[in-house]
């Protein structure tokens, strides 16, 4: 994956599923590197697992800033990060 970040890109979808489940915390790094999953499937994900800093930054690739920052204020508290 570190060579060719679409390799195996058809697996991305359950590659986020078992990264939220076992390993959150490889998570981030995992949906910065790769372009090749569904924003919507791993936001649902994300949400169902509560990985809120996750959530923030695949609304962002998905464009709905007004909802990141929402997240930002109301479930991190993180008004500089906002």
């Amino acid at each position: 994956f570190e060579i060719n970040p679409n390799a195996g890109s058809d697996f991305h979808a359950l590659q986020i599923e078992l990264y939220a489940e076992f390993a959150p915390k490889l998570l981030m790094n995992f949906l910065t590197s790769s372009n090749a999953y569904p924003l919507e499937l791993a936001y649902k994900i994300c949400e169902s697992k509560g990985l809120v800093q996750e959530m923030v930054f695949i609304l962002g690739r998905m464009g709905n800033a007004r909802q990141a920052l929402h997240l930002i204020i109301e479930k991190l508290g993180d008004i500089p990060q906002a």
